[in-house]
């Protein structure tokens, strides 16, 4: 038995227009709601392919990965810890490999950033969260190591979805 091929790779279209319009043509085709792409934010394609979607009129949503930033450890770290929205309308975090770690528990609040709704912590490999963060903003608390001696990982796939474009993180 055949099935059909739904997902089809833009990787042989050579510009970020190109790869817009047929990602467009082809999302309208099969009444997609969203566009799912990895454009490199750092370099300057997001923005460039984000816009082109917009252009075209796609009135989806548009879920691009997130690329951590360069910034140093002690400003990640107060960052994350701040309550925050991210200004998009869903996030995705789905853990991969955690090891050597403690810490790391996820909290979701209200609006008002204050009243708090949930709390977890991702431990276990597939493990998500997905967040509303149009009505919800969150935090993080920092990990450190179990065993200082040892080095510890948290691997994370996070993607947000916007029906706006997001042309940086």
């Amino acid at each position: 038995m055949k099935t059909k091929k739904r997902i089809r790779s833009l990787d042989d279209l050579a510009f970020a227009s190109q790869r817009s319009r047929y990602a467009v043509e082809y999302a309208n085709k099969l009444a997609c709601g969203t566009i799912v792409h990895t454009a490199n934010p750092s370099q300057n394609s997001m923005r460039r392919l984000n816009g082109a979607i917009e252009q075209l009129g796609y009135s989806g949503y548009y879920c691009s990965s997130y690329e951590f930033s360069a910034l140093a450890r002690e400003e990640k770290i107060t960052a994350l810890k701040a309550v925050h929205r991210d200004g998009v309308d869903f996030v995705l975090t789905m853990l991969i490999d955690r090891n050597n770690l403690s810490g790391g528990e996820s909290f979701a609040y209200a609006q008002d950033g204050q009243t708090l709704q949930a709390s977890v912590t991702l431990k276990e490999a597939g493990d998500f969260i997905f967040l509303n963060a149009k009505r919800m903003k969150h935090s993080v608390e920092p990990i450190s190591r179990l065993d200082p001696a040892n080095e510890g990982c948290r691997n994370a796939l996070i993607a947000m979805f916007t029906q706006h474009p997001l042309m940086r993180l």
